[in-house]
């Protein structure tokens, strides 16, 4: 079964990156084959701030 997970900045707190929620998934689904099928900066001019998308296929 395939399904498609977003991991973005600040989702469960405003010093998450998402590259951190990524690379914790990953080690808590080892047996899980995963597959980055997207990744993104966007930056937001009007607050000076950059927000990181990823978002990833994972099949058991």
């Amino acid at each position: 079964m395939t399904k498609y997970i977003e991991f973005y900045d600040g989702k469960e707190g405003l010093c998450r990156r998402a590259i951190d929620d990524l690379n914790e998934f990953i080690s808590e689904n080892e047996n899980l084959k995963i597959k980055v099928v997207s990744y993104q900066v966007v930056r937001y001019e009007q607050l000076n701030k950059e927000r990181t998308y990823i978002l990833v296929e994972v099949t058991e």
